[in-house]
C-alpha cells in the first residue's frame, strides 16, 4: 500500500515536471512544420527567379517585355490593356502578364 503510493507520488511529481517539456516540444515540432513550408516556399521563389534570370540574360524579347511591363511602358503598335489587381496583388492597377 505505501509503496503504491510512493509510485503513484513519484508518478505525479515527473507528470508535473515534464509536462511543460513536453508542451514546448510540441510547439517545436508545429513551428519547425511551419518554418519547413516556408523554407520549401521560399525554395520555388527561388527557383522561379533563377529561370527569370536565365530567360533575361539569354532572350532579347522576354527581356524587352518585361522591362516595358515594370516601367509601364509600350512597344510601337502595341496596345496595352490593364485590369486592376486583387487588393492581395498590392493594387497597383497595373494588370499581370
Amino acid at each position: 500500500m505505501v509503496g503504491a503510493l510512493i509510485l503513484v507520488e513519484v508518478v505525479i511529481i515527473f507528470g508535473i515536471r515534464f509536462l511543460p517539456v513536453l508542451a514546448e516540444r510540441r510547439a517545436q515540432q508545429e513551428r519547425l512544420q511551419q518554418l519547413t513550408v516556408e523554407v520549401e516556399q521560399e525554395k520555388q521563389i527561388v527557383k522561379q527567379n533563377a529561370l527569370v534570370e536565365e530567360c533575361l540574360r539569354t532572350d532579347a524579347e522576354f527581356a524587352s517585355l518585361v522591362a516595358r511591363d515594370r516601367l509601364g511602358l509600350a512597344a510601337r503598335g502595341e496596345t496595352i490593356y490593364t485590369f486592376p489587381r486583387r487588393e492581395r496583388d498590392g493594387g497597383s492597377g497595373r494588370g499581370n502578364r
